[in-house]
């Protein structure tokens, strides 16, 4: 069976939905790797203090 190109009209609000929903995981992202940056930080900081 070949196959085919489907094309399916979208609606300007999914548009926008898809977007914010983009833009929150982009957040949470950043969020989660600023939160390892600090606990990676940390760690060397205390490895530091025992040495």
């Amino acid at each position: 069976m070949p196959s085919l190109d489907v094309y399916v009209p979208i609606n300007n609000s999914i548009l926008v939905l898809v977007e914010e929903m983009k833009e929150c995981l982009e957040t949470k992202f950043l969020i989660q790797a600023t939160q390892q940056e600090i606990i990676e930080n940390a760690i060397v900081a205390l490895k530091t203090q025992l040495n």
